[in-house]
């Protein structure tokens, strides 16, 4: 099989980038017989491609100019495209976001090869119908995706992102002995919707009762807001960080997003073993074992509830092998093989 795997983003810009260059490193590392090409948008700084490890010929890259830009650059990008599908002949061509989907569904015009887009985020798109009608198979990054973005269930397979459970559970280093100080770690962009403030200003309060130290970890518009907010509460703003350290260094996550589609941060603690707070207008709460730790993020009694669940339960074994347990449902192995199955069933079903 032949497939050509597409980038929206020439930088990281977030978890469907991570998730995605993942799930390439392990295709290309595990599955001799598939052979790929991969496409970045070449940009300023393409701080992406380093995180590929395959061979240079195996990656293309150009400009990939917005559709509010130049006519005449779109046509030429498109012919572009074109010229890709045509030398390498892919079954399938796996667009990982919406602008490069478009592109490839314009630039499949006349050519066998099948299309996937990958939606990993659950804010509608004016484009979006004409993307459902072009795309051969749509992959949702989860329920909440799929029920907020779509209507119909058509062409769509929801396909939750995969985690390196081995190396996580290798980096990470013990969790810090429990003492009267309790750390409270997240992560993210910093950027409206992720709830940060709402938890430093809980926190806030909390802290009047309790010995906790918080660190939000990460970077964003909305850095000098949050730093604002902290009064009387100790807190680290340590700029982006390795989830590995991040975990290492917590006895308790939180992800207090309003928006986000999915959510690593929320497995990548289930791997590790740590009692995460999960936001329930975040999709991975559809899949997070704990319900005590699911709680709205604008309601403090609701977020107090479960910081003392988390914190009662912070070196429970029952709590951290249900964590575990229920992680490997989502390891990179099953996200490949659900992936390709996917792939498959609509080359039979084009048949």
């Amino acid at each position: 099989m032949r497939i050509l795997l597409l980038f929206n983003h020439g930088n990281v810009i977030g978890g469907g980038e991570i998730s995605f260059i993942r799930y390439i490193n392990h295709l290309s590392s595990t599955r001799k017989d598939i052979d790929i090409r991969v496409f970045v948008p070449q940009e300023a700084q393409n701080s992406l491609i380093k995180f590929l490890k395959l061979d240079e010929e195996k990656i293309i890259s150009f400009k990939l100019p917005s559709f509010k830009s130049n006519p005449r650059d779109i046509v030429f990008t498109t012919l572009q495209m074109h010229r890709i599908i045509k030398n390498f002949k892919p079954q399938i061509a796996h667009a990982n976001g919406s602008r490069i989907a478009l592109y490839i569904n314009l630039s499949k015009i006349f050519t066998e090869t099948k299309t996937i887009w990958h939606v990993r985020i659950s804010q509608k798109d004016l484009i979006d119908p004409l993307l459902m009608f072009l795309s051969d198979g749509i992959i949702a990054n989860s329920q909440k995706t799929l029920k907020t973005r779509f209507r119909t269930t058509k062409k769509i397979r929801v396909i939750y992102n995969g985690f390196d459970i081995n190396e996580i559970k290798e980096k990470v280093k013990k969790t810090p002995e429990k003492s009267q100080e309790i750390v409270i770690s997240s992560a993210g962009r910093l950027e409206p919707g992720k709830g940060f403030e709402y938890l430093l200003n809980f926190t806030e309060i909390l802290s009047q009762k309790e010995n906790i130290k918080v660190v939000l970890a990460g970077e964003g518009p909305m850095k000098k807001i949050l730093k604002s907010i902290p009064k009387n509460q100790k807190i680290l703003f340590p700029g982006y960080m390795n989830i590995e350290e991040i975990l290492g260094m917590s006895h308790i996550i939180c992800f207090p997003s309003l928006v986000d589609s999915f959510g690593n941060l929320v497995v990548e603690s289930m791997i590790a073993g740590k009692p995460c707070m999960v936001s329930k207008y975040c999709g991975a709460s559809e899949i997070y074992p704990i319900k005590e730790l699911i709680f709205d993020p604008k309601i403090y009694e609701e977020f107090k509830k479960s910081f003392t669940f988390a914190k009662d339960n912070i070196d429970n074994s029952q709590v951290k092998e249900t964590l575990q347990r229920e992680a490997k449902r989502y390891s990179i192995q099953e996200h490949c093989q659900n992936t390709l199955k996917f792939y498959n069933d609509i080359l039979i079903k084009s048949k």
